[in-house]
């Protein structure tokens, strides 16, 4: 069901290789900085409707953050792990957390406050429009913006420098979606249903899914949306379900 919140890898997974990735852009041994700690800002809900995505969010990053540095914490496949950033001279890593509340005003708030806070750069976790807004106030500031779990695909066609992307966008997890339909017993089901939820990032996935559905030769016959007055899908989706995919 494509919509706001939906999610393909567990969040914490996802903020946790956001941090990675984030703090590999150290430099090399001979630009080396002495610092002795690098600070990284996740932006995440931790409070309002949100908050267990938020949590999620943290404790994935409080978590990549202590396989970089701490060398207790056990990492079997991971070598180096444990020693601290190695461009920086073994400097550890801590995680800043500030709570958007999924609000766009409060995430373009706290973004700045940590842009100008000394950390090394952002990773973020929640609404889209959040980190949209956000990463446009860290971008003149020129700050590294990671998104570690916003689908939507405008996100990285703003021309922008500084922002960064290490999950997968709608086209590709609508590609992936087909993919596996196709692989089902008897051939890819040529009628398909669509449930999405009624904000702007949900009808923009379920647009992307139905132009890769025609690209396919796949017809969606019925749509059905999800949201807080509306929590089930329409009668047309029940239907289609109940009648079966067509091949």
């Amino acid at each position: 069901m494509p919509g706001s919140h939906r999610r393909m890898l567990p969040v914490a997974v996802a903020v946790a290789v956001a941090v990675v990735g984030l703090a590999a852009c150290t430099p090399a041994p001979h630009q080396v900085t002495h610092v002795s700690e690098v600070r990284i800002g996740l932006l995440a809900p931790l409070s309002g409707t949100s908050a267990q995505l938020g949590r999620d969010a943290k404790r994935g990053a409080e978590l990549a953050a202590s396989v970089i540095s701490d060398s207790s914490v056990p990492t079997p496949g991971l070598p180096g792990a444990g020693g601290g950033l190695p461009g920086l001279s073994g400097a550890t890593l801590t995680i800043v957390a500030g709570d958007t509340a999924d609000q766009v005003a409060r995430g373009e708030t706290q973004a700045v406050h940590m842009a100008t806070h000394r950390v090394a750069g952002l990773v973020s976790a929640g609404d889209t429009h959040v980190t949209a807004a956000a990463s446009e106030r860290t971008e003149r500031l020129h700050v590294p913006f990671v998104s570690g779990d916003a689908p939507a695909g405008y996100l990285t066609e703003r021309g922008m420098d500084w922002f960064f992307r290490t999950a997968p966008t709608d086209r590709m997890l609508g590609e992936t979606l087909l993919s596996m339909l196709g692989q089902a017993p008897g051939g890819p089901p040529r009628r398909l249903g669509v449930v999405h939820t009624t904000d702007e990032v949900g009808n923009d996935a379920a647009a992307v899914l139905a132009s890769l559905a025609d690209e396919a030769g796949d017809t969606i016959t019925a749509t059905g949306a999800s949201g807080p007055a509306r929590p089930t899908p329409g009668p047309r989706l029940e239907r289609s379900a109940r009648a079966g995919p067509t091949r």
